[in-house]
């Protein structure tokens, strides 16, 4: 399994393109084959930070994700809204019973 994770930080006024665009992105993204879990969330004590967890069966699947029109969209309205770049980070992860 692949597990992504993403951390940042929105303008003062991005928060509502933010929310509209990582709205469609995960309505778009579970429908995709190997997503297993996609989940966002803004901080409630700074609200501009914000993190994506993302669960994918494989880097393949990732991959074929990041190659979608629905997150090229995305990441063009990311541009946008961010304060800074994200510190994205990618895990090949393995689940223990």
């Amino acid at each position: 399994m692949i597990v992504l994770t993403a951390y940042g930080q929105l303008q003062e006024d991005g928060v509502e393109m933010f929310l509209e665009a990582s709205h469609e992105n995960k309505a778009k993204a579970q429908a995709e084959a190997g997503c297993e879990k996609f989940d966002y969330y803004l901080s409630a004590e700074e609200p501009l930070k914000f993190v994506f967890v993302e669960e994918w069966a494989s880097m393949e699947h990732l991959e074929a994700h990041f190659a979608t029109e629905h997150f090229a969209r995305f990441m063009a309205s990311m541009q946008e809204c961010l304060a800074a770049p994200p510190d994205i980070r990618i895990f090949d992860a393995t689940l223990r019973p």
